[in-house]
């Protein structure tokens, strides 16, 4: 837990300042559209992230992320989506209990709502992850991920789609720098890369659409 920090029932804070408040509140801190325009690419990627730690404690309880699985599905499904690809980052989930759950355990509870999903919903065709950690690491670090990506692809084969590495661009080290590790994957194994995100011209950022086709 964290120190010098108080906490309080939402229910309570509602109560005492008002709906309206508390909902203006959370809206300014869950959301990408700040008062004041972002100085550059570096300060909306910060409050970007920002957002996710906001989140993640939320939605990594593991009941929670199974939950919010289900209704991804649900909504994609009520679009008239019947199967769908996603990007995961296989985050670390928790219980009440402070246990942590393992990559594995992750995935298992991704295939056993996707199932549940079916049941209910015998036409939808299914899911499959991606599995997208974040690329602002080294090489120890990717061949860690490329560790659990083929654990999980032996344990899980057909539920797992392909590698990409997420996260912005500028602060991570470009695809060139993985390549070794890049091509230690097993061919049944796709990539799946989104590069590019950027209008420079010229820099590595740039130049990683070029290494990803």
């Amino acid at each position: 837990a964290l120190k010098d920090c108080d906490w309080s029932l939402l229910a309570d804070v509602r109560s005492k300042y008002g709906n309206d408040k508390v909902d203006e509140y959370l809206a300014e801190r869950l959301t990408l559209y700040p008062t004041k325009k972002f100085e550059d690419n570096n300060a909306a990627w910060s409050t970007f992230m920002t957002i996710f730690g906001l989140l993640d404690g939320l939605v990594m309880y593991a009941p929670v992320w199974a939950d919010y699985y289900y209704s991804a599905l649900e909504e994609f499904y009520e679009d008239g989506v019947l199967y769908l690809e996603f990007r995961s980052l296989v985050p670390t989930l928790y219980d009440l209990d402070g246990t942590e759950f393992t990559p594995m355990d992750t995935v298992r509870i991704y295939v056993e709502t996707l199932e549940k999903f079916k049941e209910a919903h015998p036409d939808f065709i299914g899911s499959r992850m991606i599995y997208a950690p974040i690329r602002n690491t080294n090489s120890e670090g990717v061949n860690a991920y490329i560790k659990t990506l083929k654990e999980i692809k032996e344990k899980y084969p057909d539920f797992v789609a392909g590698f990409d590495l997420v996260g912005q661009e500028e602060m991570g080290r470009p695809l060139r720098d993985y390549i070794d590790e890049l091509l230690s994957i097993p061919e049944d194994i796709d990539f799946y890369f989104h590069a590019g995100e950027t209008n420079w011209f010229g820099s590595t950022v740039d130049e990683n659409l070029i290494d990803a086709i």
